[in-house]
């Protein structure tokens, strides 16, 4: 999309009424885990219902786009902070966003797999997945919280060889 002044933007909208349906499934599924914990031989030792409430949480976290907000924000604070000008995040353009609506800036690149076009863009492929990698584990130790979705999709090369971590809704 394109903002008023033409930026070029990605805008990730939540479907409508998701938040009430992912309540009713979640709601379902620890039912479900309650009564196996109640009646299955041994169910009480497998904690289903813990698993099954820190999974509604997490989910219903995925669910605020303010909070993925303010995930990709903290995540440019700690690359800054560790002086990391070979990896980014994208911006996001707050007048353009509500809880349901996230919208960002415009990343151009190609996935962390596609070794032939990394090769392409970067003249050391191994040193630009290296750095991608290193970073993730940096963010376990002194970031406060980790990018919990790290799969080809949300890791990109941009086409000036920086690393772009998108897509902040599970860490």
């Amino acid at each position: 999309a394109k903002l008023a002044d033409g930026t070029d933007v990605v805008i990730k909208v939540q479907r409508p009424g998701i938040s009430n349906r992912l309540e009713a499934d979640l709601n379902m599924l620890y039912l479900a885990a309650l009564v196996f914990e109640k009646f299955a031989p041994g169910g009480s030792r497998a904690g289903l219902t813990g698993i099954v409430q820190e999974f509604h949480r997490t989910i219903v976290e995925e669910t605020d786009f303010y909070q993925e907000a303010r995930h990709l924000e903290d995540f440019e604070a700690f690359l800054s902070k560790a002086n990391e000008k070979g990896v980014m995040v994208p911006k996001v353009y707050h007048h353009a966003s509500t809880g349901r609506v996230l919208t960002m800036e415009r990343l151009y690149g190609v996935s962390l797999t596609d070794l032939g076009a990394i090769k392409k863009i970067s003249k050391k492929p191994r040193e630009t997945l290296t750095l991608a990698l290193n970073t993730w584990f940096q963010s376990l130790m002194f970031c406060g919280f980790f990018h919990a979705d790290v799969h080809a999709g949300n890791l990109m090369v941009l086409n000036d060889g920086r690393v772009a971590f998108i897509d902040f809704g599970i860490v």
